[in-house]
């Protein structure tokens, strides 16, 4: 072979290198976004989640705080009348 034959040849390497390196850097780009879209889409879905639970929680709470301020009610009542059946005996 000629010494221009191998330059040719590596020429041509060179170019098909490059190509495959710029097709790599493209498919490298869409499946980074792809995945980036992927784990936000999970990412929201679990804040969605936690943020659903917290308001679950909080209507709980609510519904204690509201049982427990009618049962301290009716204690405050039935001490009122201990207190004044001890005073009448």
């Amino acid at each position: 072979m000629d010494d221009t034959k191998v330059v040719e040849m590596l020429a041509q390497i060179l170019q098909n290198q490059t190509e495959m390196k710029l097709e790599l850097k493209q498919e490298l780009h869409e499946l980074v976004g792809k995945f980036e879209i992927r784990v936000e889409n999970e990412v929201i879905e679990k804040i969605r989640g936690l943020y659903d639970d917290r308001q679950v929680q909080k209507e709980a709470t609510l519904d204690i705080m509201d049982t427990l301020k009618r049962v301290e009610a009716k204690l405050d009542v039935l001490q009122l009348e201990t207190a004044h059946i001890r005073r009448i005996k």
